[in-house]
């Protein structure tokens, strides 16, 4: 099942400040002791969508412009941000125990599912029908139709469709990245985060 949204755009030309929850007194002159809610978003997708997962760490900084005067930090949890140093049991396990401790999950595919990022989902699945956290938010970028004819070359994607079907989950279709970002901006937005957080 999927939601179809309307291309929009957030502005193209935003500059995206390396904020960290250190250096938001330089950048906002906001004490970091003063941020009382923290929410941690984990961001998964496959390399094919490497430029859409740059273009998050846009949104999120421009979203913290607004979020950070209500003493509300949002941290991306990507995969790049970790140590590529030896861990019992493999990486993968310690991106799962990220995906476990996040207030949110968002998960981009386009042209196939690999078994990291579905293993990834089924791990944020299942600790939200344990807990209800994270919340999910599932993407796919919208392809031509002349690609969508190789059959072999999209079962995986096809499979996770069927998937989220099954459980009842709605998938939203996107064009690009500003018409994706405008999306999860607004859907941000309408989140109470101070409840979804836990409070410092």
């Amino acid at each position: 099942m999927k939601v179809d949204i309307k291309a929009n755009t957030i502005g193209k030309n935003y500059v995206v400040k390396k904020m960290t929850i250190k250096n938001v007194k330089k950048l906002y002159g906001v004490n970091p002791d003063s941020i009382d809610h923290r929410i941690k978003v984990f961001l998964a997708s496959s390399k094919e969508l490497e430029e859409d997962r740059r273009a998050f760490e846009t949104i999120l900084a421009r979203l913290n412009d607004d979020f950070i005067k209500q003493h509300i930090y949002i941290e991306l949890v990507i995969w790049e941000k970790f140590l590529d140093t030896v861990a019992l049991g493999g990486l993968q396990k310690e991106y799962n125990k990220a995906i476990r401790k996040c207030d949110i999950f968002v998960m981009l595919f386009s042209t196939k599912v690999g078994e990291y990022t579905l293993e990834e989902f089924e791990v944020a699945f299942s600790n939200f029908k344990k807990k209800g956290k994270p919340l999910i938010f599932v993407y796919s970028r919208e392809i031509s139709s002349k690609l969508e004819s190789a059959d072999k070359y999209f079962k995986s994607a096809e499979l996770f469709k069927e998937r989220l079907g099954s459980i009842g989950h709605y998938y939203t279709s996107y064009k690009n990245t500003e018409n994706l970002l405008f999306h999860f901006s607004n859907q941000l937005k309408k989140i109470e985060l101070h409840k979804l957080s836990q409070k410092k």
